[in-house]
């Protein structure tokens, strides 16, 4: 088992690589089965959505509602728990592909199961769930395993989330939404809540170059999504299957080393290559 918060903060760190909702494709996305293959393959960080449900259990699933990725509809926070453990995954991302014999898993059941195997990058898709999920993660001393990310734009902001954070164990992540801040606004951010790990979304590369380089002066290690429906610059993984020393190769050399892609192990092997 890796010390997560170390292995994040390993200055000699090698680039980690995310797997996007599990490492799915010929698995259903955020399955057990997907985070077998991660684990199997590897892979060292997991991201993983999840959603509370009517009853106050949480759920590994991305959507509001169940249709897209199993064979039952209806919405996860207006559906019993006992409704979700019986919905059956569709393989892959779901739409139209075949209904598979595996099931809607719980958080709990993910965390027991793999802690101390991977770090899970989780991603609670209702803000309202945060508070409720900490709590969770605490009291089940899953604190080690984990990161929460929490997105910040201003410095009142990250004031009341490091009043909030008094005493959390969970690895300290920040998003960074770059829209129309000031950059001493950002950098007053980051002083204040001096993150472990700092994900930047983006439009404009050359604020993202001085915010970057900002992170690392502070010994935050920096993380950019390349999946293609992010801000992040143009720097998509549809950019980076067609040339990808001009999409990760870039980002690597302006000090990222943390990408989240739904091509991990292409990223993988052209990152092996380069070494």
């Amino acid at each position: 088992m890796l010390n997560y918060k170390d292995y994040i903060s390993d200055k000699d760190r090698d680039l980690s690589i995310v797997c996007h909702r599990t490492l799915w494709g010929k698995y259903p996305e955020n399955s057990i089965s997907g985070i077998k293959n991660a684990i199997d393959k590897n892979f060292s960080i997991v991201e993983i959505d999840v959603r509370r449900n009517i009853d106050g259990d949480f759920f590994v699933i991305h959507d509001e509602d169940l249709e897209r990725t199993t064979n039952l509809s209806g919405r996860i926070s207006c559906t019993s728990s006992n409704i979700i453990k019986n919905a059956f995954l569709k393989k892959s991302n779901g739409n139209n592909n075949r209904i598979t014999d595996e099931k809607i898993p719980s958080l709990l059941e993910v965390l027991n199961l793999f802690k101390g195997n991977v770090l899970f990058d989780i991603d609670v898709k209702n803000p309202s769930d945060r508070k409720a999920l900490l709590s969770f993660i605490h009291d089940n001393d899953f604190h080690n395993y984990v990161d929460v990310k929490k997105p910040l734009k201003t410095a009142s902001e990250a004031k009341k989330y490091i009043k909030e954070r008094h005493e959390s164990k969970i690895i300290n992540m920040i998003v960074l939404n770059i829209t129309n801040q000031s950059l001493k606004e950002i950098y007053e951010v980051i002083d204040i809540t001096d993150p472990q790990i700092v994900e930047i979304n983006f439009d404009d590369i050359s604020i993202f170059e001085k915010v970057s380089n900002f992170c690392l002066k502070k010994s935050a290690s920096v993380w950019v999504n390349t999946l293609d429906d992010v801000p992040n610059g143009g720097f998509t993984d549809k950019l980076a299957l067609s040339s990808p020393d001009a999409c990760w190769g870039s980002l690597i050399s302006k000090g990222v080393s943390l990408i989240q892609t739904d091509y991990p192990e292409t990223l993988k092997d052209w990152h092996k290559s380069k070494i």
